[in-house]
């Protein structure tokens, strides 16, 4: 049964817009086929990711080359892109029918939970089975709150956003600080789980600065704070 819950106008300017600035929107469109009802809609969007990951341009042609070459398009399919890309006076609302298109598609999505469970209530007796079914459907919908899109994405963009993310939001120290400014800010301060080697010739300190970094680290960081325990074994102690 074809579901009630799409919003046409909305999928077309979306793609339209896409084709007359793909460049100035690919960060800001979250493109997934599946969000899309119509068949051409869909072979439409899909044209743009492919040529998108291969950073090919997108426009009218570029896409129409692409179904052509794939043979996937359709008789009617250039004159509606044509249409499509030619029915945008601007881009400026994009996010809004974005938002339009990811909201019906969580209703189609509510409507098959609903139907899954509609199918199988006359057959179910047992009252575990109930509770089975009630937690699996109740799971399925809690993960659409919040939930924007679940089509791939390419791996360079999020690792992209994760780098840029640890480098905004990174302290510059997540382990314990040695009190040495320098230090500090090339290892974050000590971790567990890290082996630190201190290294150079005899007579140059290596004690006296290795309990140096043991005392600062014991030190309390603020008022009313412990520092951290710090046992301190040495080959030159006699017991």
């Amino acid at each position: 049964m074809e579901s009630q819950y799409f919003n046409i106008e909305a999928e077309r300017y979306v793609i339209g817009c896409l084709l007359l600035e793909f460049e100035a929107l690919r960060d800001e469109v979250d493109l997934t086929p599946t969000d899309y009802t119509k068949d051409a809609h869909k072979r439409f969007v899909k044209a743009i990711m492919d040529l998108s990951e291969s950073d090919t341009g997108v426009d009218l042609m570029t896409v129409t080359t692409w179904l052509t070459d794939r043979k996937e398009l359709g008789p009617e399919d250039f004159q509606l892109l044509a249409e499509i890309a030619g029915s945008i006076p601007s881009t400026a609302n994009v996010k809004y029918y974005e938002k339009l298109i990811k909201k019906q598609t969580k209703k189609r999505k509510l409507e098959k939970v609903a139907m899954r469970i509609q199918s199988k209530l006359n057959d179910l007796d047992d009252e575990q089975e109930i509770d089975n079914l009630i937690t699996s459907s109740s799971k399925y919908m809690v993960g659409l709150v919040g939930t924007e899109s679940e089509g791939f994405v390419h791996i360079r963009d999020v690792m992209k956003e994760v780098v840029d993310d640890a480098d905004e939001n990174r302290p510059d120290i997540i382990g314990v600080p040695t009190g040495f400014g320098e230090l500090d800010r090339m290892t974050s301060g000590f971790k567990p789980g890290e082996l630190i080697i201190i290294g150079a010739r005899p007579s140059m300190g290596k004690t006296a600065f290795a309990l140096g970094l043991a005392s600062n680290c014991a030190k309390p960081k603020s008022v009313g704070e412990l520092g951290a325990l710090v046992p301190v074994y040495s080959l030159e102690m006699s017991n």
